[in-house]
């Protein structure tokens, strides 16, 4: 629990109204000591961010809520070392609700670690006194009835789980062209569910393709859940720096939270890998009207032309509506 007493001090303090600054700030010294408590779940280790929540899941010591709340603290520290990005309300309260759990899982721990280290204790306190002659030897332990060794479960546990993740690949992947035309086609016929699945199993098909993150962050962001669509698209631009699709999704992101200048660092990144995508010209052109640049802003949507961004200049900021076309393989 050391480094968890010494999050707690930046978690306390984590205020929505807080200087931008010093928000950040804490964020980032919250995650740092919550990562280092984290570890110790594992007995020490060199992982971190979400390959360190995806091991502890693995290992059955976070549940699936706890694993989402530590995935949102740790998105929020992401966005908060970003340049110019100022951190919002659903910020601190990833923040919390992530070291909350994290703070309970570690009670928990301590908890049975107690509890296996006393058990020894009474248990040779309550054996019967006497209840051996002296010089009898000790008598031998059944053997007739041992189970498989543990070797073998574990062989076995691992080869089913092997079989049942390639049926599950096998009858999403044989539909339509494989998970991520599936999940194309899921999502153009408006399933986002169903297309959240496929676009899944796609990026564990394809792990250096960043187009499955791009799909499931614009499915994350068009749901409202801005922390999911952060991490995925950071993955997306991680996997492919110059992705037009990845930097114009970004730029929709930080557009949906009001983010201007943010929104418009990722709109120019993006025009400057292709600069025929109308819709991060029409959109940067609403994102320089939004930061008070009118005549910077009206320049770009007639560059870009008619579209879903012509009638963005109203005064309340917001998604925008049909941003997104849906990201092909050739747009």
């Amino acid at each position: 629990m050391g480094a968890l007493d010494r999050a707690r001090p930046s978690v306390l303090r984590l205020r929505a109204d807080q200087p931008a600054e010093e928000l950040s700030r804490d964020l980032v010294d919250a995650w740092t000591h919550t990562e280092v408590a984290l570890r110790s779940l594992l007995g020490g280790s060199t992982l971190g961010g979400p390959a360190l929540i995806r091991a502890l899941s693995v290992q059955g010591l976070l549940t699936l809520e706890q694993a989402h709340a530590l995935v949102d603290f740790q998105a929020a520290r992401s966005r908060a070392e970003l340049p110019d990005y100022q951190p919002q309300g659903f910020d601190v309260e990833a923040a919390r609700r992530g070291f909350a759990e994290i703070e309970k899982t570690l009670l928990l721990a301590d908890e049975s670690a107690a509890r296996t280290s006393a058990a020894p204790a009474v248990a040779a306190s309550t054996a019967p006194v006497g209840s051996a002659r002296a010089g009898a030897p000790p008598v031998a332990a059944a053997t007739s009835r041992r189970g498989p060794p543990s070797w073998l479960v574990i062989a076995l546990g691992v080869i089913l789980l092997a079989a049942v993740a390639l049926l599950g690949y096998w009858l999403v992947g044989n539909r339509g062209g494989g998970t991520l035309a599936e999940g194309e086609r899921l999502y153009a016929n408006g399933d986002r569910n169903a297309a959240r699945m496929a676009f899944v199993q796609a990026a564990k098909a394809e792990p250096e393709n960043p187009l499955p993150h791009v799909y499931l962050g614009r499915i994350a962001r068009e749901q409202g859940e801005f922390s999911v669509a952060n991490q995925e698209l950071a993955t997306a631009i991680r996997l492919d720096p110059a992705s037009p699709l990845a930097l114009r999704e970004m730029g929709s992101l930080m557009f949906a939270t009001a983010n201007y200048p943010l929104a418009r660092n990722f709109y120019v990144r993006a025009i400057q890998v292709n600069p025929a995508d109308s819709i991060s010209l029409g959109y940067l052109g609403c994102t320089l009207a939004r930061m008070g640049r009118p005549a910077d802003g009206e320049r770009f949507l007639r560059r870009a032309g008619e579209g879903p961004w012509s009638n963005c200049l109203s005064p309340a900021p917001g998604q925008p509506a049909g941003a997104m076309s849906a990201p092909g393989r050739t747009n």
